[in-house]
């Protein structure tokens, strides 16, 4: 699966929203601030309509917005499920004829025969629950469960069909929507952290991943590692500016 586009996607559908976002409050602080220069001309009742038709159409508009952003954010989800229900749907076309056959030949492997076995089928759900079945049905399975981690998760996964990719993009959504349930001045905080909410979403699908292997783990180390730094930096920044004495004239001397 590549489900690392349709959060990008939606990201980038979220960032547009809060532009027309932001376009909505530069209009309305215009206008706002041109009825002040004016005001002398208005009755109080004439200056009161006024004030309100420039809210109504701030509202309007970022009613509007947000409407066309959970329209297309709902259109991406689609898109995603449906890869995500492909994926782990049995699919008779994708059983491995020459893994079968090993199968069914009924010998008995060796921990490391059959770890190889998954690791070859790390990606094919299909194949991964019919290998799981034999592990039950040769008496392995309690070996794989207590010796080999990433084995047994990933027969866990195949079997879970989605759940976790689906509450990885609804976490997303939320987080990154937040400042959109009462559109303010305060938009700004939740666009700014839209890198991190994609950051950490595309972290948890590779965790979400059926077998983690050499591979996706340093991609998982490299991501936290970075987003351990961040948080470092930050830490490191509110020290020094809690800490750090302002000098004036008379200290320097």
């Amino acid at each position: 699966m590549e489900l690392e586009k349709y959060i990008k996607a939606t990201k980038e559908i979220i960032w547009n929203a809060y532009s027309e976002i932001e376009a909505a409050l530069m209009e309305r602080d215009e206008e706002l601030e041109r009825q002040k220069k004016v005001h002398w001309q208005y009755s109080k009742e004439k200056a009161d309509q006024e004030y309100q038709k420039a809210v109504d159409k701030f509202n309007t508009d970022t009613q509007t917005a947000v409407a066309n952003c959970r329209t297309a954010i709902q259109k991406q989800k689609d898109g995603y499920m449906k890869e995500v229900h492909d994926y782990y749907t049995p699919d008779g076309s994708k059983i491995d004829l020459n893994g079968m056959n090993l199968i069914k030949a009924g010998f008995a492997m060796t921990e490391d025969e059959f770890v190889h076995m998954v690791i070859k089928y790390a990606d094919n759900v299909t194949m991964l629950r019919i290998i799981e079945k034999y592990a039950v049905e040769s008496k392995m399975i309690d070996t794989i469960r207590n010796r080999h981690m990433k084995c047994a998760a990933a027969f866990v996964r195949a079997k879970k069909a989605g759940e976790k990719e689906e509450k990885i993009f609804d976490t997303f959504v939320n987080l990154s929507t937040m400042g959109m349930k009462h559109p303010n001045e305060h938009y700004t905080m939740y666009q700014s952290r839209l890198d991190d909410y994609e950051e950490d979403a595309i972290l948890s699908l590779l965790k979400a991943k059926l077998y983690i292997d050499d591979e996706t783990q340093q991609q998982i180390s490299s991501i936290e590692a970075k987003q351990l730094q961040k948080r470092n930096d930050v830490r490191k920044g509110k020290f020094w500016a809690t800490n750090t004495i302002q000098k004036t004239p008379a200290d320097l001397l």
